[in-house]
């Protein structure tokens, strides 16, 4: 019976080493180059996530509460006509956060 246990413990010992953790969102300050010009900017990279998913949610996430439509040219992505009130909190109140997060 001891080994048995034993066997057990090992076993789930080994699973919870081998097995993969959440993989950490990393943010960046960046500069991202627009034209001709560059500009201050963010980088989010996030790992074990489906890029083409991802960016459709971010478009129809740019595109919610405005008339506009994203226009994707070049690899770069704008929306004008847009005006987005307190960025800040936009995500929050979405999410139903408080302000203590």
């Amino acid at each position: 019976m001891k080994k048995f246990n034993f066997l057990i413990c090992l076993t789930v010992i080994i699973s919870a080493v081998t097995a993969n953790a959440q993989k950490p969102i990393i943010v960046a300050i960046d500069s991202v180059l627009t034209g001709n010009s560059i500009y201050p900017g963010l980088t989010v990279t996030i790992p074990e996530v489906d890029f083409d998913k991802t960016l459709k949610n971010w478009i129809k996430e740019q595109e919610s509460g405005t008339k506009s439509k994203v226009v994707t040219e070049n690899g770069e992505m704008s929306i004008f006509g847009a005006i987005k009130k307190n960025i800040y909190n936009y995500g929050r109140e979405k999410r139903k956060l408080s302000a203590k997060d």
